[in-house]
């Protein structure tokens, strides 16, 4: 409320509505600012930008609250704050393509409204410099791939030596990001627990919030499986700078989320367009990005409803994707092992089918034209 209040001065103010032409909202919090322009006459296009199917992403207030603050007396008990913004927003734009879809389930009143704009990255951010060059110079192919991805693994196995001594010959595969039950960590832990014979290394990162115990827990568990085993590695506290090593050394990243419940994720992104190629579950940009054994794979069932972790449904989902996440990376790993030209080839291919969909520039242009 505080902020909304804060933008209209500022855009009322220093700006003046007249001279603009479109308002994004990023995340239904702000659907005060809408309610504020109720009372004027003119007022630009206002877009309501969602980033998340998950619940917690979708608030309820009190109406006394709305009274209280803004003398507006709501029929509803609880006004949720999505339906509120799409309400009073001339479009709805989603994250990708399966994001569209899932909200125009939980949104079917809104469904004109929707359309989605896949998010993107900014490539010279995230890039390796030196693949970069090559791309740019088009003398990027699986020979100096290899070379700058050697280059990358031993400056990122150098910084792990102040945590562990990682054996350098052995795949590199990573789990990287926030601990939270619908991004499903236990299936890198159990496979890990399952498979102590094979000849890879595991980079775990990430965290929760505090007051998730669920996702405490596995962080818990995440530290005390890379204290047993030699091959794994786990950082709590994981940055910007530490995700560009892991995304431009690994051999592979894990993205694992129960299908429905991702809006986009970018890793997959910055970690193909360094020649990392993604196991993913079938949700969020990853559809619209990976060609299963062509510049990544795919594991399990594609939902296109959000079903709650821990409910009968969801262990049964579970079941069946980890059984189908665990055999593919058996066989991405036998991949490595004993066809790496054909790894390779998959990691070129990730580079230069990703490089035109993920990037900033054409995500800007969709929103702005």
């Amino acid at each position: 409320l505080i902020i909304s209040k804060a933008c209209l001065n500022f855009l009322s103010d220093y700006i003046g509505f007249k001279n603009i032409e479109v308002i994004d909202l990023q995340e239904s919090f702000f659907a005060f600012l809408p309610l504020f322009l109720v009372e004027y006459n003119e007022r630009p296009k206002i877009r309501l930008i969602l980033h998340t199917p998950v619940p917690w992403g979708h608030p309820n207030f009190l109406r006394e609250y709305f009274k209280n603050e803004m003398q507006y007396d709501f029929i509803e008990r609880e006004v949720n704050m999505t339906t509120l913004a799409a309400s009073l927003c001339d479009e709805i734009i989603t994250v990708s393509r399966k994001h569209e879809e899932v909200s125009k389930k939980m949104l079917p009143q809104f469904s004109k409204k929707i359309r989605h704009v896949t998010n993107g990255i900014e490539i010279y951010r995230w890039m390796d410099p030196e693949l970069l060059k090559h791309y740019q110079n088009n003398t990027l192919n699986v020979e100096n791939l290899k070379i700058v991805k050697e280059k990358a693994k031993l400056k990122f196995f150098d910084f792990l030596k102040n945590y562990k001594d990682l054996k350098k010959e052995n795949m590199l595969i990573s789990w990287t990001r926030r601990t939270v039950t619908y991004k499903r960590p236990y299936f890198v832990l159990n496979f890990i627990e399952e498979n102590p014979e094979l000849n890879v290394n595991f980079f775990l990162a990430g965290k929760t919030d505090p007051r998730d115990n669920e996702g405490l827990s596995y962080m818990k568990r995440m530290k005390e499986i890379s204290e047993r085993y030699p091959n794994v590695v786990y950082i709590w506290k994981y940055d910007t700078n530490l995700a560009k090593m892991v995304f431009q050394a690994s051999d592979l990243i894990l993205f694992t989320p129960l299908s429905g419940w991702e809006a986009s994720g970018t890793s997959m992104m910055k970690a193909g367009i360094n020649g990392t190629p993604t196991l993913s579950s079938k949700d969020g940009a990853s559809l619209e990005l990976i060609k299963d054994g062509y510049n990544g794979w795919f594991f399990g069932e594609e939902l296109r409803e959000l079903v709650l972790p821990g409910s009968p449904r969801a262990w049964e989902v579970d079941s069946h994707d980890y059984e189908a996440f665990s055999n593919k990376l058996k066989m991405i790993i036998d991949m490595w092992n004993k066809d790496k030209d054909k790894f390779y080839e998959i990691a070129l291919n990730a580079i230069l089918s990703f490089i035109p969909y993920v990037s900033a520039d054409r995500m800007l242009k969709e929103y702005y034209g």
